[in-house]
């Protein structure tokens, strides 16, 4: 069993996703460096893209409103990240 987070809460597991591995390429170790990754100034645009909130509820089709989904991100993102 898992450990609690730092305030005490029990981990909360809803679902469970089993992979299996056949092939795994793995790629020079610098390319995370040479993509700039970890340079803001080199990023690309996020203008246009959706949000985090709405590519799920249109991926997931949901029926959630937009609204009520960026309300229980949130609330996740303070209450159950740890």
């Amino acid at each position: 069993m898992m450990d609690a987070s730092p305030k005490g809460d029990p981990p909360g597991f809803v679902k469970v996703v089993l992979v299996r591995v056949k092939e795994a390429f793995f790629h020079c170790g610098k390319s995370m460096i040479r993509s700039g990754m970890w340079e803001p100034s080199r990023w690309g645009s996020i203008d246009g893209l959706p949000t985090y909130a709405q590519a799920l509820k249109d991926h997931g089709n949901l029926s959630t409103t937009l609204q009520e989904l960026e309300q229980r991100l949130a609330k996740n993102e303070m209450d159950r990240l740890y």
